[in-house]
């Protein structure tokens, strides 16, 4: 930001006193000292001391993150039985948090737009080559790709307890051209999240207060600021909360919860929950949707090689070859951990493994009735899960489930959002039915309008 803002400086620990008083006094609830709020924001709050010890290289602060994930764990767990729940809205008029959340916005992508790498985004960065020796899936290593610039900051920085450091020809022999392309890719992400969080809050929370107020908390949390170059933080994330605003088109949902699947493995176990969700209306198209996602994937691919081609980049590769090495991660074996699991018995993870799969497999049938209140807490619960055993920074990656886990703590009560009730019979929303039929009827397509009329009021639309 200092080529926006002349001598604007600002260090991870001052920003955490200036955001922790911002979001107090923009969304802690004075006159309710005791409500459920006030605890989750008082421990969001509390992951920042946890960050910046790992930023340090303190070891203490993956043991403190990974208290914290259990907690929110426990907490999103019992959120479906949380029925009665009052709007608490943020403290600040909805103008003024339109305004906080463009500012933030601003502020973040400036600074992602300099060459100064906050230190907790450097924490687990491996040279190239070292991370494909360790047969690292596609996305971690473009994440820390986006934190390598061209004049190689990270050589000669010590090694650190549990914080990994760059090895011999490190970001040096990364192409400028390639981090440009990841940068933006991480900006196009952060907005994605905020138009989602928005998306979510106004359309299906009915409340556009709430919705600026989600992703004004979203730009102010610590973590977003210092982890905000890393792509591998925030994609997955970004795509688990555009299924969730789509959920009413069981295809679209399905497609991009099956592109985030494959992008990253861990949403997968999202899927029995998801199916049990859809079971009563929906299903097919949801499981199409899930087809689907696998050649929508590879246009993905196909798309982001074609760019890097086009940008100059050095060495992009063949579609298959990166399509192959994004899905590295169905590849099994006992990856070499870091984080706080890098030096506990790497045995100590399989029952936790055990018991996360036994918890997914059980969201097929508990509840019984699913509601999008609990499609977002327990999808939020799974990926919390996920942190007690993964192995790279284990407890780090919050932006998996930081939106919607904000979804969470903000949502009211949705217990009439059921598929049955919201979900459409046909496959196509009335609107793309009507344009659909004004098309084929002005282009003449008399025959395949003809058979559309007759499908339409078969399913009495």
């Amino acid at each position: 930001m200092q080529g926006f803002l002349p001598e604007y400086e600002i260090n991870p620990a001052t920003w955490f006193y200036l955001s922790s008083l911002l979001t107090i006094g923009i969304f802690f609830k004075f006159y309710r000292l005791a409500s459920i709020r006030n605890f989750d924001l008082l421990a969001l709050l509390a992951i920042s001391p946890g960050l910046l010890w790992v930023s340090r290289g303190v070891a203490q602060g993956y043991e403190l993150l990974f208290v914290l994930t259990l907690l929110f764990f426990f907490r999103t767990l019992l959120d479906p039985l949380l029925i009665r729940r009052p709007l608490l809205e943020p403290n600040l008029n909805p103008s003024g948090l339109a305004f906080t959340t463009v500012a933030l916005l601003v502020f973040l992508v400036g600074g992602l737009a300099t060459e100064r790498i906050p230190e907790l985004a450097r924490v687990g960065v491996l040279s190239p080559a070292r991370a494909v020796e360790l047969k690292r899936p596609l996305l971690y290593r473009l994440g820390f790709v986006g934190v390598m610039s061209h004049s190689s900051p990270e050589e000669g920085r010590p090694e650190r307890p549990g914080v990994p450091g760059p090895t011999s020809g490190d970001s040096a022999s990364v192409d400028r051209r390639q981090v440009i392309l990841v940068r933006l890719a991480v900006v196009l992400v952060h907005f994605l999240i905020v138009l989602a969080l928005i998306c979510l809050g106004y359309v299906h929370f009915e409340d556009i207060h709430t919705a600026v107020g989600m992703a004004s908390l979203y730009l102010l949390l610590p973590y977003t600021v210092q982890m905000s170059p890393r792509l591998d933080h925030f994609l997955p994330g970004a795509l688990l909360v555009w299924a969730l605003a789509s959920y009413r088109q069981p295809m679209v949902a399905g497609i991009i919860l099956g592109i985030a699947g494959w992008v990253i493995g861990y949403p997968l176990f999202l899927i029995p929950l998801w199916i049990s969700f859809y079971f009563r209306r929906g299903l097919v198209r949801f499981l199409l949707g899930g087809l689907i996602s696998l050649p929508a994937t590879w246009i993905l691919v196909w798309f982001c090689t074609f760019l890097a081609w086009v940008m100059g980049v050095e060495s992009p590769g063949t579609t298959w070859t990166n399509f192959r090495e994004l899905l590295g991660w169905m590849v099994f074996k006992l990856p070499q951990a870091d984080g706080f699991w890098a030096d506990r018995v790497q045995a100590f993870r399989i029952p936790v493994v055990a018991a996360f799969v036994a918890l997914a497999a059980s969201y097929a049938l508990w509840p019984a009735h699913k509601s999008l209140g609990t499609l977002i807490s327990c999808s939020c619960t799974l990926l919390l899960g996920v942190q007690l055993w993964h192995p790279y920074q284990g407890g780090l990656y919050l932006g998996w489930y930081l939106p919607l886990l904000i979804s969470t703590i903000f949502r009211p009560n949705l217990e009439d959002r059921m598929a049955i009730s919201v979900v459409s019979e046909s496959w196509l929303p009335s609107r793309t039915q009507l344009w659909l039929t004004a098309w084929l009827e002005d282009w003449g397509f008399w025959p395949i309008l003809k058979w559309w009329t007759r499908w339409r009021k078969k399913n009495g639309d």
